[in-house]
């Protein structure tokens, strides 16, 4: 078999065939890697296999280029394919075994490649399961036939070279040369998700990096998976799970059908790219280890280390493989005893049996300073989170009006079951201005599901409840959204921020939700006049002071309160309502059922405050607050010049010009009566042109401030001498100027 003559997604990869070759060793390289860099574990596998019983592939992958747009998904996604065309052109009788290496990057991509050809685990493929993996869809469109690949089923090993499981993070641990390159490339993914928050869609360069950051959907949704299909293959893990009574059970994987492969990780002892409790990934694959199983036969996952080697050493024998540090670029020579205990351990990853693997394997708890308790007996949690401008104490003593109730449950049941668990972290102080930012936003959400990892992984049992107020409910959504694998089972919102037209059928249809309630505040000012103000090009909204258009349509599992809980942002998540919030995480019952008292001192109210209600019909609370901030530092700057030197307004410096300079206001009215005469959240060709609208209004009032500032900044050099202070009054304006800037930065990121 030549690869030249294959139809090959990534053509040209290295390959070299044995005609009588037994054992497929499948190679992908780190980011931005010379492909030679690799020229020393391709004659590691050849060495350690027999020259004549393996072949090697090994594929030029778009991240060879540092600012690739391809992603990890499509990559993925593009990568089985060329695989199936591999193993389909084998002369004669295919493969018996079939070994995976990766090094950095290609590591992680290795094990979602396994993943992804592999069969899902029942809860992850029976009905429509499936979309739970949200590269189902595309590999078994490109495929045109069942799962799983024929080479999936042969995968008796995967070595990790340097990679880091949980992605990558920016710390202040890590040296100034890695963390600019991350923070810029942070920077790039952040401001195309601005972008994408008005569909705008734009494949960033660097966009597989990009990827494969700590928190981010690639990452998470492989380490769920991976989770999942580690559960599915491990008996006792299985039995549990089938005890507690799940949708689907898990039937006892195929041996004909699926593989469970040993995994050995190899890590250097100078690799300081990422910490090593982000290479190892406790909370997904070293469970054997974390619960002191010394049974050989129940660990598959073993930790090497290669000695005085960094993150790109690990795949250098030879000192031949072009490897160069510093400005100069100056070669890099080591010593030979150095470069020959590389490769023997490289070796030993890929030819030692389990039994042996074992002894050799450091064990991985010891990385890591505290390790969480792994419970196999609880089958529910709660997790409770905080919203904006919040202490997030509160959090606390709703976990204990929850565990109390669930105390009373048990003790009037007949029936033995476990005490639910919980968790109530924070994020920190999350203020309103950092709020607005989307990719601050998607930061706190990556930040929540590396946490749902971590929960899933201490309580495989268990169903996972959620209870959160203001951005807490934007977290529970967006992991919805964006993350398909992530499942809960009551949900409980109060103040919500999410958009009106989040679509909680689906998830209760798809059984990622069990049960949906939102609860509303009277005089949530915040609600109604900021998230609401972007919700037809954002997905923020109202959802928390209008409704969920989902709980209108009558389903049992949806629901939300039908009046007002009294109180402002936080007033359903007050004292008088913990009682029936405990309640309807512990036994399902809605909260307050047709029991919604509405007198002067009762806890809700029949319609919401009418000031509120009524301005936040125009949906323009945040783009109002900005233009009045605007407006205010443009007065105080020109506070410092005569009244007949103001130069306020359309001038020619205009990016308009002439008359044209008024268009934004013909536009913001446009866009007032437009957003006030419609009932339900903007869509479709409306929510186009309300965005058209508030883009050219935005654009009105940017240009109008700026405009005017450079005009009266030229109005400084026009002032008499004689009768004016010229030099005084500039600095005053300029410091003045300064000062409203720091304490709008101030507002921002505090208040």
């Amino acid at each position: 078999m030549n690869s030249s003559f294959l139809n090959l997604n990534y053509p040209d990869p290295f390959f070299t065939y044995a005609p009588h070759a037994k054992r497929l060793v499948v190679i992908l390289h780190s980011i931005s890697s010379p492909h030679d860099r690799l020229a020393d574990a391709k004659a590691a596998a050849q060495d350690a296999y027999g020259e004549d019983g393996v072949d090697i592939y090994a594929p030029i992958l778009p991240y060879s280029q540092r600012f690739d747009r391809t992603g990890a998904s499509a990559t993925v996604v593009n990568l089985v394919a060329d695989l199936d065309a591999v193993w389909d052109n084998k002369d004669g009788k295919k493969y018996e075994k079939v070994v995976l290496i990766g090094h950095s990057l290609g590591g992680i991509l290795l094990r979602r490649v396994f993943l992804a050809g592999s069969l899902n685990p029942p809860d992850y493929a029976v009905g429509d399961f499936h979309k739970r993996d949200d590269l189902w869809g595309p590999i078994a469109e490109k495929r045109n036939k069942e799962l799983p690949c024929e080479w999936a089923k042969r995968v008796e090993r995967i070595v990790l070279l340097a990679t880091w499981d949980k992605g990558w993070s920016i710390s202040d641990r890590i040296g100034w040369l890695y963390s600019s390159g991350l923070n810029v490339l942070g920077l790039i993914g952040r401001l195309l998700e601005l972008l994408e928050g008005i569909n705008i869609k734009i494949n960033a360069p660097g966009r597989t990096m990009l990827d494969v950051r700590k928190g981010a959907p690639f990452i998470v949704q492989t380490r769920l998976l991976w989770m999942a299909y580690r559960r599915w293959h491990n008996g006792r893990l299985r039995n549990l799970y089938n005890e507690a009574g799940p949708l689907t059970r898990l039937a006892e994987p195929d041996p004909a059908l699926t593989a469970n492969p040993l995994v050995v990780q190899i890590i250097g002892t100078l690799d300081n790219f990422v910490s090593p409790q982000d290479q190892v990934d406790m909370d997904v694959e070293a469970m054997a280890w974390k619960e002191g199983d010394g049974a050989d036969q129940n660990k598959c996952y073993f930790l090497f280390q290669m000695r005085a080697t960094d993150h790109a050493g690990v795949v250098d024998f030879s000192n031949k493989i072009g490897r160069t540090c510093g400005l100069r670029k100056k070669p890099i020579e080591e010593q030979p005893e150095v470069l020959a205990h590389r490769r023997q351990v490289l070796l030993d990853a890929l030819t030692m049996p389990r039994s042996e693997l074992s002894q050799r394997s450091l064990n991985p708890t010891l990385m890591f300073d505290q390790l969480s308790k792994f419970d196999l007996k609880t089958t529910d949690v709660v997790l409770v989170m905080h919203g904006i401008r919040d202490d997030g104490y509160w959090t606390h003593r709703i976990v204990e009006a929850i565990k109390n109730a669930d105390e009373d449950r048990r003790k009037g049941s007949s029936a033995a079951s476990e005490p639910i668990e919980s968790c109530a972290p924070t994020y920190g102080y999350f203020p309103m201005g950092a709020f607005i930012m989307p990719w601050i936003r998607r930061q706190k959400v990556e930040w929540f599901m590396d946490l749902y990892v971590q929960l899933r992984a201490r309580f495989p049992r268990a169903t996972l409840h959620f209870v959160g107020h203001s951005n807490g409910t934007y977290l529970a959504a967006d992991a919805l959204a964006r993350y398909p694998a992530a499942r809960f089972g009551r949900i409980y919102f109060a103040g919500s921020v999410v958009n009106p037209t989040f679509d909680w059928a689906r998830m209760v249809t798809e059984e990622r939700v069990k049960q949906f309630h939102s609860a509303r505040g009277g005089t949530d000012w915040v609600v109604a006049w900021l998230p609401k103000s972007l919700e037809f090009f954002t997905d923020l909204g109202g959802g928390g002071f209008d409704t969920f258009e989902s709980a209108a349509r009558g389903n049992p599992k949806i629901t939300q309160s039908a009046t007002f809980a009294r109180g402002g942002h936080s007033g359903a998540i007050e004292e008088p309502h913990w009682p029936q919030i405990a309640k309807f995480i512990n036994e399902g019952a809605q909260p307050f059922a047709n029991d919604e008292k509405t007198g002067e001192h009762e806890p809700f109210m029949e319609r919401p405050d009418g000031w509120i209600e009524g301005f936040s019909k125009f949906r323009v609370g945040v783009p109002l607050v900005f233009s009045i901030a605007a407006l205010f530092a443009l007065l105080a700057f020109s506070l410092w010049l005569p009244f007949e030197n103001w130069r306020w307004g359309p001038t020619d410096l205009s990016i308009f010009g002439g008359w044209g300079s008024h268009l934004w206001i013909i536009a913001l009215a446009a866009f007032l009566v437009l957003q006030y005469a419609t009932k339900q959240v903007p869509r479709g060709k409306l929510a186009i042109l309300l965005t058209v609208l508030f883009a050219f209004c935005t654009l009105g009032v940017a240009n109008f401030v700026l405009t005017s500032f450079v005009r009266e900044s030229q109005q400084f050099g026009l002032l008499n001498p004689v009768e004016y202070s010229v030099a005084l009054r500039t600095a005053g304006a300029f410091v003045t100027l300064t000062g409203l800037i720091a304490a709008m930065r101030f507002v921002l990121t505090r208040f």
